[in-house]
């Protein structure tokens, strides 16, 4: 039986659940706008074996153009909000990572749940956006084509985007709502983040085509956070020398939460 092109998408780009019974530590992970839980895979890995582990999918993501202009950013918001009471209805104990958007709600959830989400470990944060024009043309080749690069840039991003590449143009449209609701997100969590009270992990690329460097001065502002640069990294790609140290400290953080 042939499987629809956009089934495969939703079946490489799912959410991974391991509930660990009687566990009292759990790692969610949350993935950043048109993203992917794919983008934790060997970060996954590095959870030790006793800890619960809940890589979310955003809703309308995984599928295809339309899906996702169909998702919005209070779905996004509400369903990481159920996850986060229903983990502290468990009890345990919360260590969240994320990426990018994915940030944003993992900072929102670290002050509403305080007792329940005690350790925050970001990449990516977007306090403030500058879009670089070489992100502009990732985008496109990205969303419109399926095929491999050679660009290992491009080709991280590919594996990291997580909707079904359409090369009808006028279909992305609608998406420009969703990206002002999450322009409106950034602001409203950029003025929180001096009353940020849970120990924080940042990690910002300096190369971020996306992400601007004016990010991690708003970080600074807080002295619950520790913000570390990835010297040679992008949004989406890492340098194998900083991909390896950042695991690393990954690694470190879930050994001491």
């Amino acid at each position: 039986m042939t499987v629809p092109a956009d089934r495969k998408a939703e079946l490489r780009h799912s959410a991974y659940e391991r509930r660990i019974a009687g566990a009292t530590k759990s790692v969610l992970f949350i993935h950043g706008i048109a993203g992917t839980p794919r983008h934790f895979d060997e970060m996954v890995e590095q959870v030790p074996a006793d800890y619960s582990v809940y890589n979310l999918l955003l809703d309308g993501h995984g599928k295809g153009v339309e899906d996702f202009t169909q998702s919005s950013m209070k779905l996004w918001k509400a369903q990481v909000f159920e996850k986060v009471q229903e983990l502290a209805l468990s009890g345990e104990r919360v260590l969240i990572v994320a990426h990018s958007m994915g940030t944003l709600f993992a900072i929102q959830m670290a002050a509403e749940y305080p007792d329940t989400v005690q350790k925050l470990f970001l990449l990516a944060v977007p306090l403030k956006i500058f879009v670089k024009p070489s992100a502009m043309l990732s985008a496109m080749r990205t969303a419109c084509t399926r095929s491999p690069s050679n660009n290992p840039r491009l080709q991280a991003a590919k594996e990291k985007y997580g909707i079904q590449p359409d090369k009808r143009l006028w279909k992305y449209l609608p998406w420009t709502g969703k990206y002002f609701a999450l322009f409106r997100e950034i602001g409203r969590i950029r003025r929180n983040i001096p009353m940020l009270a849970t120990p924080t992990i940042a990690l910002q690329s300096k190369r971020d085509e996306l992400v601007s460097r004016a990010s991690i001065r708003y970080l600074q502002r807080c002295p619950f956070v520790r913000v570390h640069v990835l010297e040679n990294s992008y949004h989406y790609y890492y340098d194998p020398q900083d991909y390896r140290w950042m695991l690393q400290q990954f690694s470190e953080t879930c050994a001491n939460f």
